[in-house]
């Protein structure tokens, strides 16, 4: 069976084709047959499906078939998004202690969809690995989000500018869901997810499929600041996270993402660059 897909570049497909090479020798084909289907290049269902789906704004580059899609999920449905509600008090006080000591921060990872103001970041996890300058600096962030089951591979306070507008996107594939903890939230930011837009509050979680499409904007006059953190899909397989998890770091080695955030790089430190 093939799996390099069409759709995407050769040397991601050569990735996928060495990673689930691998998973086969290791577990049984039944174990493996949604990941072998969102990868054969000559099933065509996931183009049918992208077509499908574009009135519910689903649109990832690989579809797993067989996962629930909503574009949004609640909190009492999701217990990573209880322990962040929980932790909220910690979190929000060494997020106080970064910005009183101008630490950490710098621009987003990725400026593609950023149009207007500026989207800063504090990396805690990427890839599944931590940043260790940065979680010292987070202890207790940090043993929170290590804390929460089958979490995903990443996690990052994300810090809005008044004026930034996160254009419309959707995530490479359908198997995370991600969460927001509103830490800092002023007036007049708003997220799009599907067809709805929502509205951050302190210390709860907005809980999404990132699959779907997505936007920000922040119309106010004063940042806004989320802990955002990524758990894998709770339909998935304990088999499929692990051979996503290898698929997702080798994925990773290609786009070399631990070595494009360099957190000497761009550094904010030292600066008051929040409203």
């Amino acid at each position: 069976m093939s799996t390099a897909p069409t759709n995407i570049p050769v040397v991601v497909s050569e990735a996928v084709r060495f990673v689930l090479d691998a998973a086969r020798r290791r577990f049984a084909a039944s174990d493996l047959a949604r990941l072998e289907e969102a990868f054969d290049s000559s099933q065509r269902a996931n183009d049918e499906c992208h077509t499908a789906r574009s009135v519910i704004y689903q649109r990832p580059t690989v579809l797993l078939p067989g996962l629930s899609a909503r574009p949004w999920r609640g909190v009492a449905e999701t217990p990573a998004a209880q322990i962040l509600e929980a932790g909220f008090p910690a979190i929000r006080r060494e997020l106080d202690a970064l910005l009183a000591s101008k630490s950490g921060f710098q621009p987003f990872l990725d400026e593609i969809h950023l149009e207007g103001g500026s989207w800063n970041a504090f990396y805690l996890r990427v890839d599944q690995h931590p940043f260790e300058q940065n979680c010292k600096l987070c202890p207790e962030t940090t043993a929170i989000v290590e804390s929460i089951p089958r979490v995903g591979e990443m996690a990052v306070i994300s810090a809005l500018t008044p004026g930034t507008h996160i254009t419309p996107h959707c995530g490479p594939w359908n198997v995370r869901i991600t969460i927001h903890l509103g830490l800092v939230i002023p007036e007049h930011c708003e997220f799009r997810v599907g067809a709805e837009t929502r509205h951050w509050t302190e210390g709860r979680c907005l809980v999404f499929d990132d699959s779907f499409e997505h936007e920000v904007w922040n119309k106010g006059t004063a940042t806004r600041f989320c802990l955002l953190v990524d758990v894998w899909h709770p339909e998935l397989s304990p088999i499929e996270v692990t051979v996503l998890e290898v698929l997702s770091h080798a994925l990773s080695q290609v786009y070399r993402e631990k070595e494009r955030i360099d957190l000497t790089k761009g550094t904010l430190t030292g600066e008051r660059w929040w409203r």
